[in-house]
């Protein structure tokens, strides 16, 4: 089944994985700012071979679509990619690289375990057996209507 498919091929790209969100965390981006991050993800998904990829969506936010057998389903995935507002205190070669900013919450496992799950989905499309749709957009703007003002 395309579940156990995904769970081994994640398991093989866990260095990538690794370098990604090692990159997120240490270019963090606070809510409404993350032109550089939603860049990164943007490319990321370009160079994995997702062309169907709107990006501007609520602000920064990156929206793609999967293309499965069937159109008339679809299976959303999201996550959010916004930084917090604070100082990286610790001392590992993946701090935070910006003042004030910090992926303290987990966002950039986040959004890593989401490029890594387009990444393997990408590699079985023709076993999806619907549409997927994934969506990087900032958590702190959810409380605001504004942010669902856009159509998939």
């Amino acid at each position: 089944m395309i579940e156990q498919i995904i769970q081994d091929e994640l398991e093989k790209f866990y260095p990538e994985m690794i370098e990604l969100r090692r990159y997120m965390h240490m270019h963090p981006e606070v809510s409404f700012n993350e032109k550089n991050t939603a860049r990164f993800i943007k490319e990321y998904l370009e160079k994995i071979g997702i062309t169907n990829i709107k990006t501007n969506v609520g602000l920064n936010g990156v929206v793609v679509r999967i293309k499965g057998q069937d159109s008339s389903k679809t299976i959303a995935f999201r996550a959010d990619f916004d930084a917090l507002p604070i100082n990286d205190a610790k001392d590992t070669p993946y701090k935070s690289t910006i003042p004030n900013a910090m992926h303290a919450c987990g966002h950039d496992g986040h959004t890593t375990a989401l490029l890594a799950t387009c990444k393997v989905l990408m590699d079985h499309q023709e076993d999806l057996p619907h549409d997927v749709v994934a969506c990087n957009i900032w958590s702190t703007s959810l409380d605001t209507t504004s942010t669902w003002n856009f159509r998939i």
